[in-house]
Protein backbone atom coordinates (compact mmCIF):
# COMPACT_ATOMS: atom_id res chain seq x y z
CA UNK A 1 0.00 0.00 0.00
CA UNK A 2 1.54 3.34 -0.87
CA UNK A 3 2.07 5.62 1.73
CA UNK A 4 0.52 9.58 1.71
CA UNK A 5 3.27 11.82 2.12
CA UNK A 6 1.80 15.74 3.00
CA UNK A 7 3.71 19.07 2.80
CA UNK A 8 2.08 21.91 4.86
CA UNK A 9 3.09 25.31 3.05
CA UNK A 10 2.73 28.63 5.17
CA UNK A 11 5.24 31.12 6.74
CA UNK A 12 4.28 29.26 10.50
CA UNK A 13 3.05 25.91 9.76
CA UNK A 14 0.80 24.87 12.63
CA UNK A 15 1.31 20.97 11.72
CA UNK A 16 4.41 18.75 12.86
CA UNK A 17 6.43 17.20 10.98
CA UNK A 18 5.87 13.98 12.45
CA UNK A 19 2.45 14.31 11.17
CA UNK A 20 2.45 15.62 8.12
CA UNK A 21 5.61 14.25 6.85
CA UNK A 22 6.90 17.95 6.03
CA UNK A 23 6.88 21.34 6.37
CA UNK A 24 7.99 24.03 4.23
CA UNK A 25 8.46 27.80 5.63
CA UNK A 26 7.29 30.25 2.98
CA UNK A 27 7.16 33.79 3.93
CA UNK A 28 4.60 36.33 2.97
CA UNK A 29 1.56 33.82 3.17
CA UNK A 30 -0.37 32.99 6.14
CA UNK A 31 0.94 30.48 8.94
CA UNK A 32 -0.54 27.39 7.20
CA UNK A 33 -1.57 28.37 3.79
CA UNK A 34 -1.79 25.01 1.63
CA UNK A 35 -0.70 20.97 2.01
CA UNK A 36 0.67 19.37 -0.58
CA UNK A 37 0.03 15.26 -0.75
CA UNK A 38 1.77 13.03 -2.90
CA UNK A 39 0.77 9.74 -3.43
CA UNK A 40 3.44 7.57 -5.73
CA UNK A 41 3.43 9.29 -8.87
CA UNK A 42 0.21 11.65 -8.47
CA UNK A 43 0.81 15.26 -6.27
CA UNK A 44 -2.32 17.59 -5.03
CA UNK A 45 -2.93 20.46 -3.42
CA UNK A 46 -5.35 21.72 -1.04
CA UNK A 47 -6.07 25.40 0.34
CA UNK A 48 -5.47 26.06 4.11
CA UNK A 49 -6.02 29.78 3.61
CA UNK A 50 -8.74 31.36 5.28
CA UNK A 51 -8.32 35.16 3.06
CA UNK A 52 -5.80 35.23 0.18
CA UNK A 53 -6.51 31.38 -1.47
CA UNK A 54 -5.01 29.12 -3.41
CA UNK A 55 -4.39 29.10 -7.47
CA UNK A 56 -3.55 26.38 -9.46
CA UNK A 57 -3.02 28.35 -13.41
CA UNK A 58 -4.51 30.98 -11.56
CA UNK A 59 -7.67 29.93 -10.96
CA UNK A 60 -9.00 29.44 -7.23
CA UNK A 61 -9.53 26.26 -5.95
CA UNK A 62 -12.08 24.98 -3.81
CA UNK A 63 -10.89 21.58 -3.34
CA UNK A 64 -8.04 19.42 -3.19
CA UNK A 65 -6.74 19.67 -7.06
CA UNK A 66 -4.41 17.12 -8.80
CA UNK A 67 -1.55 19.19 -10.11
CA UNK A 68 1.66 18.03 -11.71
CA UNK A 69 5.23 19.84 -12.85
CA UNK A 70 4.31 22.41 -15.42
CA UNK A 71 1.04 23.80 -13.70
CA UNK A 72 1.64 27.37 -11.56
CA UNK A 73 0.67 27.13 -8.17
CA UNK A 74 -0.19 30.72 -6.69
CA UNK A 75 -0.65 31.63 -2.93
CA UNK A 76 -2.72 35.08 -2.05
CA UNK A 77 -2.71 35.35 -5.96
CA UNK A 78 0.61 37.28 -6.27
CA UNK A 79 3.11 34.74 -4.54
CA UNK A 80 4.24 32.00 -7.14
CA UNK A 81 5.20 28.55 -5.22
CA UNK A 82 8.54 27.44 -6.83
CA UNK A 83 8.10 23.94 -8.55
CA UNK A 84 11.92 23.65 -7.88
CA UNK A 85 11.56 24.04 -4.34
CA UNK A 86 8.75 22.08 -3.65
CA UNK A 87 10.55 19.01 -5.26
CA UNK A 88 13.95 19.14 -3.57
CA UNK A 89 11.72 19.38 -0.13
CA UNK A 90 10.28 15.76 -1.46
CA UNK A 91 13.59 14.19 -2.20
CA UNK A 92 14.79 15.56 1.15
CA UNK A 93 12.10 12.59 2.46
CA UNK A 94 14.12 9.38 1.83
CA UNK A 95 11.42 6.92 1.70
CA UNK A 96 9.69 8.88 -1.03
CA UNK A 97 10.38 7.57 -5.23
CA UNK A 98 11.89 9.54 -6.87
CA UNK A 99 9.81 12.03 -8.37
CA UNK A 100 10.39 13.28 -12.43
CA UNK A 101 12.11 16.71 -12.00
CA UNK A 102 12.10 18.28 -15.28
CA UNK A 103 15.54 20.43 -15.51
CA UNK A 104 13.91 22.82 -18.05
CA UNK A 105 11.97 24.18 -15.54
CA UNK A 106 14.46 24.21 -13.02
CA UNK A 107 15.06 28.12 -10.77
CA UNK A 108 18.62 28.24 -12.89
CA UNK A 109 17.20 27.60 -16.07
CA UNK A 110 14.44 30.42 -15.86
CA UNK A 111 17.48 32.44 -14.37
CA UNK A 112 19.38 32.29 -17.35
CA UNK A 113 16.43 32.51 -19.84
CA UNK A 114 15.64 36.08 -18.06
CA UNK A 115 19.02 37.40 -18.50
CA UNK A 116 19.58 36.55 -21.85
CA UNK A 117 16.35 37.66 -22.37
CA UNK A 118 16.79 41.18 -20.96
CA UNK A 119 20.35 41.66 -22.27
CA UNK A 120 18.39 41.07 -25.79
CA UNK A 121 15.88 43.61 -25.23
CA UNK A 122 18.90 46.07 -24.06
CA UNK A 123 21.08 45.16 -27.08
CA UNK A 124 18.57 46.50 -28.92
CA UNK A 125 17.43 49.66 -26.76
CA UNK A 126 21.38 50.64 -26.68
CA UNK A 127 21.95 50.09 -30.30
CA UNK A 128 19.23 52.46 -31.23
CA UNK A 129 19.53 55.05 -28.61
CA UNK A 130 23.10 55.17 -29.79
CA UNK A 131 22.09 55.46 -33.71
CA UNK A 132 19.96 58.64 -32.34
CA UNK A 133 22.76 59.71 -30.06
CA UNK A 134 24.92 59.72 -33.60
CA UNK A 135 22.48 61.42 -35.52
CA UNK A 136 21.43 64.14 -33.02
CA UNK A 137 24.86 65.22 -32.80
CA UNK A 138 24.94 65.07 -36.20
CA UNK A 139 22.30 67.91 -36.87
CA UNK A 140 23.04 69.51 -34.11
CA UNK A 141 25.86 71.00 -36.25
CA UNK A 142 23.94 72.01 -38.88
CA UNK A 143 21.82 74.32 -36.29
CA UNK A 144 22.46 77.48 -35.06
CA UNK A 145 19.48 78.62 -33.37
CA UNK A 146 19.42 77.60 -29.98
CA UNK A 147 15.49 77.07 -29.98
CA UNK A 148 15.97 74.49 -32.46
CA UNK A 149 18.51 72.46 -30.97
CA UNK A 150 16.78 72.21 -28.01
CA UNK A 151 13.40 71.16 -29.87
CA UNK A 152 15.83 68.46 -31.85
CA UNK A 153 16.49 67.06 -28.59
CA UNK A 154 12.94 66.74 -27.54
CA UNK A 155 12.30 65.20 -30.79
CA UNK A 156 15.10 62.42 -30.53
CA UNK A 157 13.64 62.18 -26.82
CA UNK A 158 10.21 61.41 -27.94
CA UNK A 159 11.00 59.39 -31.04
CA UNK A 160 13.46 56.88 -28.24
CA UNK A 161 10.10 56.74 -25.70
CA UNK A 162 8.09 55.90 -29.13
CA UNK A 163 10.52 53.00 -30.04
CA UNK A 164 10.48 51.92 -26.35
CA UNK A 165 6.94 51.50 -26.59
CA UNK A 166 6.55 49.52 -30.03
CA UNK A 167 9.53 47.02 -28.65
CA UNK A 168 8.87 46.84 -25.04
CA UNK A 169 5.40 47.96 -23.90
CA UNK A 170 2.87 47.28 -26.53
CA UNK A 171 4.65 43.69 -26.76
CA UNK A 172 3.50 43.01 -23.23
CA UNK A 173 0.17 43.88 -23.98
CA UNK A 174 -0.42 42.16 -26.67
CA UNK A 175 1.62 38.96 -26.27
CA UNK A 176 3.20 39.02 -22.72
CA UNK A 177 6.38 38.88 -24.07
CA UNK A 178 8.95 41.37 -25.01
CA UNK A 179 11.32 40.27 -28.14
CA UNK A 180 13.60 38.87 -25.79
CA UNK A 181 11.23 36.71 -23.82
CA UNK A 182 9.60 35.35 -26.92
CA UNK A 183 12.75 34.32 -28.50
CA UNK A 184 13.57 32.17 -25.04
CA UNK A 185 10.52 31.42 -24.49
CA UNK A 186 9.39 33.64 -21.64
CA UNK A 187 6.16 35.40 -21.14
CA UNK A 188 5.24 38.14 -18.80
CA UNK A 189 1.99 37.99 -16.84
CA UNK A 190 -0.02 39.49 -14.43
CA UNK A 191 0.14 38.11 -10.70
CA UNK A 192 -4.01 38.60 -10.04
CA UNK A 193 -5.43 37.57 -13.63
CA UNK A 194 -2.64 35.61 -15.22
CA UNK A 195 -3.42 37.81 -18.23
CA UNK A 196 -1.21 39.65 -19.96
CA UNK A 197 -0.14 43.40 -18.29
CA UNK A 198 -2.20 46.49 -19.49
CA UNK A 199 -0.30 49.81 -20.55
CA UNK A 200 -0.10 50.67 -16.94
CA UNK A 201 0.86 47.57 -15.37
CA UNK A 202 3.65 47.65 -18.50
CA UNK A 203 5.08 51.44 -17.65
CA UNK A 204 5.25 50.37 -14.09
CA UNK A 205 7.34 47.15 -14.33
CA UNK A 206 9.56 49.03 -16.83
CA UNK A 207 9.69 51.87 -13.67
CA UNK A 208 10.38 49.36 -11.29
CA UNK A 209 13.18 47.28 -13.23
CA UNK A 210 14.81 50.55 -13.60
CA UNK A 211 14.58 50.70 -9.32
CA UNK A 212 16.45 47.03 -10.01
CA UNK A 213 19.32 48.07 -12.60
CA UNK A 214 20.24 51.26 -10.00
CA UNK A 215 20.46 48.81 -6.97
CA UNK A 216 23.26 47.55 -8.93
CA UNK A 217 21.74 44.53 -9.74
CA UNK A 218 20.64 43.46 -6.20
CA UNK A 219 17.00 43.63 -7.44
CA UNK A 220 17.40 41.21 -10.35
CA UNK A 221 19.22 38.74 -7.75
CA UNK A 222 16.00 39.12 -4.93
CA UNK A 223 15.09 36.14 -7.05
CA UNK A 224 17.63 33.83 -5.74
CA UNK A 225 17.84 35.57 -2.14
CA UNK A 226 14.27 34.70 -1.32
CA UNK A 227 12.03 31.53 -2.19
CA UNK A 228 9.07 33.18 -4.04
CA UNK A 229 12.18 33.51 -6.94
CA UNK A 230 10.46 37.08 -8.00
CA UNK A 231 12.81 40.22 -8.66
CA UNK A 232 12.50 42.95 -6.92
CA UNK A 233 10.43 44.18 -9.99
CA UNK A 234 8.46 41.20 -10.09
CA UNK A 235 7.57 41.67 -6.40
CA UNK A 236 7.00 45.44 -6.71
CA UNK A 237 4.54 45.02 -9.29
CA UNK A 238 3.08 41.72 -8.49
CA UNK A 239 3.72 40.04 -11.64
CA UNK A 240 5.15 36.23 -12.58
CA UNK A 241 7.77 35.83 -15.50
CA UNK A 242 7.54 32.05 -16.68
CA UNK A 243 7.69 29.52 -19.42
CA UNK A 244 4.96 29.72 -22.19
CA UNK A 245 4.47 26.11 -22.66
CA UNK A 246 3.28 26.16 -18.89
CA UNK A 247 0.26 28.15 -19.94
CA UNK A 248 -0.74 25.78 -22.73
CA UNK A 249 -3.87 23.37 -21.07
Amino acid sequence: MKKEICIVVGSKPAFSEQEHGLVLDYPKVESSHCRISVLGNQMFVENLSEKGGTFVNYKRIEKQTQINDEDIITLSKTIPLSQSLLQRKLHSIKPLAPIENSSSDSDLNLFVRRSFAYALDLFFLIGFAYLLFLLHNELQNQLDSMVYRNLLSVLVIAIFIAFYFIIIISPRKISGATLGKYMFGLRTRDGYSGGNLDLIGSWTRSLAKLISVLTFGIGFFRFWLREDRLTLHDYLTKTVVDRVDTHQQ
